[in-house]
């Protein structure tokens, strides 16, 4: 993933076909392409709208910086906003500024333009909700496809991977897990850096889920060599392209990648390249 550090992502997300709580997990994959450039979802936002789905999003579009391209539909069986995302991919495709394509829908009125765009060599990551939702010839039209139904595996490898740790860490876990609590409850996503959480006394601090998340999608889409190692290099990248303010002190963690990532053993190992046979470097599997 290394070479993908500085490949600028368009994520043009069509919000009649993808629902709102598919966000984080749309903006991880996203990661592992690329910085994400222009973030666009488009429909009928308006309390009007028929589509309970894309007025969801009118939630999150401030917290993920998301730009709302408002499409009224004017005829019954019209999609206007297939129209405007379609206009905008050509728009952006001429305009040379984008190295990747990433166009989240389960339509296939969207295959023709996922050729067009690759025809033209540009990447076309697609991503939609689930094998069975989305259309094949859109699938088979993208450079890449990523189902959006993997959250809740990966909600289950880490509730099971901290289940495992707790059981090893005992007492001491639990009254970890309860000062992190006492400290800073609310603690549900990256906070703003240079903002230390509130109550600061030294000591470590729970790392927000959502971090935990990214870094799970980050192995699991790494070459991995024997016993899933994964080299660490390219994860720091994938997490600074995913939350810009990305800085481990804010949990009393340390800064360097591998020790921070060490830390977190409840979820991963973390070992030397030497110990597995390999050259230099350290690496990491989700813990099982």
């Amino acid at each position: 993933m290394n070479e993908n550090s500085d490949k600028k992502v368009a994520v043009l997300i069509d919000a009649e076909n993808i629902a709102s709580r598919n966000i984080d997990e749309i903006l991880d994959k996203a990661s592992l392409e690329g910085r994400a450039t222009v973030k666009r979802i488009y429909g009928d936002f308006s309390a009007e709208s028929k589509s309970g789905q894309a007025r969801s999003w009118n939630k999150i579009v401030s917290e993920h910086a998301l730009s709302q391209v408002q499409q009224i539909q004017n005829s019954s069986g019209k999609n206007s906003s297939d129209s405007a995302l379609i206009i905008d991919a050509m728009d952006l495709l001429y305009s040379e500024t984008i190295d990747v394509m990433c166009i989240v829908t389960n339509d296939s009125d969207f295959t023709r333009l996922a050729m067009r765009i690759a025809d033209s060599g540009l990447e076309v990551i697609g991503m939609g909700t689930s094998e069975r939702d989305t259309s094949k010839s859109f699938v088979s039209a993208c450079t890449k496809f990523y189902y959006l139904d993997e959250n809740e595996k990966t909600q289950d490898k880490a509730a099971a991977a901290a289940a495992s740790a707790s059981k090893a860490h005992g007492k001491k876990a639990a009254a970890s897990t309860a000062h992190s609590a006492s400290v800073n409850p609310a603690a549900g996503g990256v906070q703003a850096a240079g903002k230390p959480p509130s109550g600061n006394n030294g000591k470590a601090q729970d790392v927000p889920k959502k971090v935990i998340d990214t870094i799970i999608t980050a192995i699991e889409n790494e070459d991995l060599i024997d016993d899933d190692w994964a080299n660490i290099a390219p994860i720091g990248s994938v997490l600074y392209r995913r939350f810009p303010e990305f800085d481990p002190s804010l949990w009393n963690r340390p800064k360097q990648l591998s020790q921070f990532l060490k830390g977190l053993d409840e979820y991963f190992e973390v070992v030397t390249g030497e110990t597995i046979g390999r050259q230099g470097g350290s690496y990491i599997r989700i813990r099982t």
